[in-house]
């Protein structure tokens, strides 16, 4: 079970409806890889994420884009039998740059700060993938048509927000309001202005 799809199974008390979404546009379906909801202040839905992991494995990350919890540890690890290191940048500053030689233990991280972190490998530069620091649990990656589901929302009203590592930053200020029912889903249809 993956990140992403372990979100799925989270079951909040009281109630819950569902975000069923569409990525609208073939440019948009290729780039966008996660969408999310912005705030949510519910207990459960903003505890750090266990279990999350990014390992080195045949000169990639995987998973290439990881979304967590802010204040979650992830297990950094490779399992390739050569060098890396793991160089990780949020905007222009550098959050740390560790060694990995093979066979060496796993380095554990905690993200304290909502944002992007971008992960590369100073050694092996095709190498990168990115750490996305969410408020809460409800998030899920379109899959290549674009849809997506985000399931166990409270009822109530929403910011969904999408992120992927080749939109711009105009794209990335896009907001979508969205009103959870307390049963049942309620469609979203994702599209933006032509820039």
């Amino acid at each position: 079970m993956t990140l992403l799809t372990a979100v799925a199974g989270l079951v909040l008390a009281g109630s819950s409806g569902a975000v069923d979404g569409t990525v609208i546009g073939r440019q948009l379906q290729k780039n966008v890889q996660l969408v999310y909801l912005e705030k949510v202040d519910v207990a459960e839905a903003t505890k750090p994420t266990e279990g999350a992991v990014l390992d080195q494995k045949g000169n990639v990350y995987y998973p290439h884009v990881l979304p967590i919890v802010v204040g979650s540890t992830v297990k950094i690890q490779s399992s390739d039998p050569e060098l890396h290191n793991v160089y990780a940048e949020k905007g222009t500053e550098v959050l740390f740059n560790s060694a990995m030689p093979a066979g060496s233990p796993p380095r554990n991280r905690t993200f304290e700060e909502l944002g992007v972190v971008a992960l590369s490998c100073s050694i092996h530069k095709e190498m990168s993938a990115f750490v996305v620091v969410l408020q809460n649990r409800f998030f899920a990656a379109p899959d290549k048509t674009g849809k997506f589901r985000i399931e166990g929302v409270p009822t109530g009203s929403y910011v969904l927000r999408i992120w992927g590592e080749k939109l711009d930053e105009a794209t990335l200020q896009n907001k979508f309001e969205v009103k959870v029912p307390s049963e049942g889903s309620l469609p979203v249809e994702i599209t933006v202005p032509a820039s």
